[in-house]
């Protein structure tokens, strides 16, 4: 064999050698994990439940609906105009591409997805840690449906709770379902509640659900 052929010889194996180690690499994210091993162990589930109470923590989410709690009121007084949303929150001239309104809906819904992922991958009665996880994502994802549906949806006592009221999403597989009555919408919230509260017996320190948050 002549030198050059050789040292391309002895190239080409590095290159497979190199190739097939490649293949077996773990490709997971160093930061993340994929979807098919994020729910696993318990532990996985107390992270991702720290999650979801991060998504209603969020600055974006937070001051969304601060705005639009504070200024239609009268503790508060806007001094000219300006083009910021809290404008039209000010005035009651809310409309449905709204950044404060877009915020609200879109960070409350991205919150009940994400503790739905989590409520379905717990059985009834696996233990009393995963009844707590449990009852602390039914416990949060019907306190965002109250919250969406006192912004969204008409007061109960108007038309007897039969005006239109929110979409309920009691499952990640849901798509995008229409909205629901108000009637219904509270009916789903109270029997989330009543659930999230049976399911959970930790006492936990007040920045986490708790029974007596729930009742």
């Amino acid at each position: 064999m002549k030198p050059n052929n050789y040292y391309i010889y002895i190239s080409l194996i590095s290159v497979l050698l190199a190739t097939a180690t490649g293949c077996r690499k773990d490709l997971e994210p160093y930061n993340s994990k994929s979807d098919a091993t994020a729910l696993v162990s318990l532990s996985d589930l107390e992270t991702a439940t720290y999650g979801v109470y991060a998504l209603i923590k969020s600055h974006v989410f937070l001051r969304a609906f601060w705005w639009m709690q504070i200024f239609p009121g009268d503790d508060v007084a806007l001094s000219g105009n300006t083009s910021n949303p809290i404008y039209n929150s000010y005035t009651y001239t809310h409309f449905p591409t709204m950044a404060n309104a877009e915020q609200a809906w879109q960070g409350a819904y991205a919150a009940i997805y994400a503790a739905n992922r989590i409520i379905e991958k717990i059985g009834d009665g696996e233990s009393a840690a995963h009844d707590q996880i449990k009852g602390e994502n039914r416990y949060l994802r019907g306190l965002l449906h109250f919250i969406l549906v006192r912004f969204f949806g008409r007061p109960y006592i108007q038309g007897g709770g039969d005006s239109p009221g929110i979409p309920i999403m009691d499952s990640p597989a849901n798509g995008m379902p229409s909205r629901s009555t108000v009637k219904k919408t509270y009916e789903f919230i109270v029997d989330d509640l009543l659930k999230a509260a049976d399911l959970m017996t930790e006492n936990k320190k007040a920045s986490f659900a708790t029974k007596e948050a729930a009742y």
